[in-house]
Formats: C-alpha cells, structure tokens, sequence
C-alpha cells in the first residue's frame, strides 16, 4: 500500500504515513456512503447543505451554517434596534429578499451538486472513497 498524498510505501496497519504524517483512508467497503442518500439529500434537503455533511465536507456545511444562522437572526436584530416602523419594513424587505436569494443560490448548486453525483461526475466522498 502506498500514500496517496506522497507515494511512500507503507504498512498495511498504518494509520498515518511515516514520511508526511497524512492519514491513511482505506477504500472500505464497510464505510462506502450510499450513491443514492448523496442525491437524495442534496436534491430534497439542498438549502440545508445536509448532503454536504453526509459526504464529509464539513466545513463547507459549517460556513452555510453560519451564513444562514447570520442571515436569519439580522431581521430579529432589525426590530430590536429601530424604532421607526418605516425603517424596519425597509431594512426587513431587503433582509428578507437577500435570504431568499441566498437559499435559492444555494438550493441551485446544490442541486446541480445532486445532479452530477447522479451522472457519474462525482464518484467519491470528502475522503476518496467511491460511492455506492
């Protein structure tokens, strides 16, 4: 077995490769995410960014995560802080029409993301290993 990130051999125990101390992911048939939950989740959960999660990219979720946790306690914050009803309805139209385009835009590329794990563009998890 060799490490795909520097190409040093290594033992067939190893958990981390000796030479760049990268972690070793065996292609596990044991640990295969299925095919169909990926397409399933990122075409009916999109705006969520779930599938994301499912497949290991557990950054890119939390990013979502925070942008939508930020887009949807602004309009709270809106009607806390002024007191003039005018300016509320106005900042509160904007906030709300950006969260509906920030989760459509999102919904999009998720959907796209499904739609090319279904094709075949996609074959693989976060971590390398092929999807079943």
């Amino acid at each position: 077995m060799f490490c795909k990130n520097c190409g040093f051999r290594l033992d067939k125990n190893a958990l981390f490769c000796e030479n760049c101390g990268i972690k070793i992911v065996e292609n596990n048939s044991s640990v295969s995410k299925s095919k169909l939950v990926a397409i399933l989740l990122y075409l009916f959960f999109n705006f969520l960014c779930i599938g994301d999660l499912y497949l290991g990219y557990t950054k890119k979720f939390k990013k979502q995560m925070i942008r939508l946790f930020i887009l949807f306690i602004t309009l709270p914050i809106i009607v806390v802080v002024f007191d003039d009803y005018l300016l509320i309805i106005f900042l509160s139209f904007f906030v709300i029409i950006y969260i509906i385009i920030f989760i459509g835009i999102i919904g999009v590329i998720k959907i796209i993301t499904g739609i090319r794990i279904l094709i075949g563009n996609i074959k693989t998890d976060a971590n390398g290993i092929v999807l079943k």
